[in-house]
């Protein structure tokens, strides 16, 4: 539809779509990608998210500049703010606020992702507080997902297991409102 609109968003949109599906292949070939990069791609994917739904979404990013070269495993945030636009946004009729914030923390890299949607049902989190790596049933039509059953977190918590060895950890913090994981890396 914002073909017919305005040319030169669609156009810009294609090029963050496009450039999103060039970091996908390159994080997954290179593993590791500087903080900078991982964030680029987020920004790119709410701009395509901002475009579809406007107003109804803020999104706030507060990263400590000194990090940005710090390397993690690509893709291993934005699935997280995928979820959390997809729930927040997609749950009410409110508008939607996801943060993305990174500080240092007693020499380990700290990433939060929030959200003001519903929160996490009581099986992801315990699954998270447990620390146990889950396995994902995939079954069903190709391309179904996992069906709101945790596939992002679970992806996650298998690539933060084989990269780290245990050493980083991905858990859900208390919040008054809404979802807050929080990804911590050595």
């Amino acid at each position: 539809e914002l073909t017919h609109q305005d040319a030169d968003a669609t156009e810009r949109l294609i090029t963050d779509l496009a450039w999103l599906l060039r970091y996908t292949l390159k994080s997954s070939a290179e593993g590791r990608v500087p903080l900078s990069q991982e964030l680029e791609a987020i920004e790119r994917y709410l701009r395509i998210e901002q475009a579809r739904l406007g107003s109804r979404l803020l999104v706030e990013v507060d990263v400590e500049p000194e990090l940005l070269e710090l390397e993690i495993p690509g893709l291993v945030l934005q699935p997280l703010v995928e979820n959390a636009v997809k729930y927040a946004a997609s749950a009410t009729a409110k508008k939607a606020v996801v943060s993305v914030d990174g500080e240092r923390e007693h020499g380990r890299l700290v990433l939060r992702v929030s959200d003001n949607g519903p929160g996490l049902p009581p099986e992801i989190v315990e699954r998270l507080a447990t620390s146990a790596v889950p396995t994902v049933d995939r079954a069903g039509p190709a391309g179904a997902g996992t069906g709101g059953a945790g596939g992002g977190l679970a992806n996650v918590q298998q690539r933060l297991a084989l990269t780290y060895r245990g050493d980083a950890a991905i858990t859900a913090e208390p919040t008054d409102e809404g979802t807050c994981l929080r990804l911590e890396l050595p």
